[in-house]
């Protein structure tokens, strides 16, 4: 830990922000490199808490994965059973088509429902399932790059969260007496 007890020096105002870029930037060059969306707006607030909240349960790549992942599933479904596939863009020029206001707030429901059940609770995943039920991703191409940029996040979430928990610990005097009870 010793080796880390330099990090710990560099304020969090810093650290935090320079980390969920380099998170967001990867995943875009990545974009690039590959002609397939990974960079999507339901990663931003993704890293914001594997760098700025790395021991929030929701920073897990367990609640990452599992999180979108059912929030995909479930938008698709939503999309399928509110007849949402030839519905217009939800978007300033055709506004909310009434299908898709209808799979989006099926999609929320059920998102957050399943994940508050399987101890999964992704806060993002909503906006991942609104990416699809209101049509942005609504394609198993789409899906594709989700799934590839929320592994991406969780893969490298998993050295990053190390990573600013042991930076934390690092710059923490490390208790020599158990604390009294007041």
């Amino acid at each position: 830990m010793k080796n880390l007890a330099w990090t710990a020096k560099i304020p969090d105002a810093i650290w935090a922000p320079v980390l969920e870029a380099l998170l967001v930037l990867l995943a875009g060059v990545i974009s690039l490199a590959f002609g397939q969306i990974w960079l999507f707006s339901s990663l931003g607030p993704t890293a914001f808490e594997v760098a700025e909240h790395p021991k929030r349960p929701s920073s897990r790549p367990r609640a990452i994965i599992i999180g979108h992942f059912t929030a995909i599933a479930i938008a698709f479904g939503s999309v399928a059973v509110f007849g949402a596939w030839n519905a217009p863009l939800a978007n300033p020029q055709h506004g909310l088509p009434l299908a898709r206001l209808w799979a989006s707030a099926a999609a929320a429901l059920l998102t957050a429902a399943v994940n508050l059940l399987l101890g999964t609770n992704q806060p993002a995943s909503l906006a991942t399932a609104l990416l699809i039920t209101l049509g942005s991703f609504q394609s198993g191409y789409g899906a594709l790059g989700m799934i590839a940029g929320v592994m991406l996040i969780a893969g490298l979430g998993i050295p990053l969260r190390k990573l600013g928990i042991l930076r934390r610990n690092a710059g923490a005097p490390i208790p020599t007496k158990p604390a009294l009870a007041a």
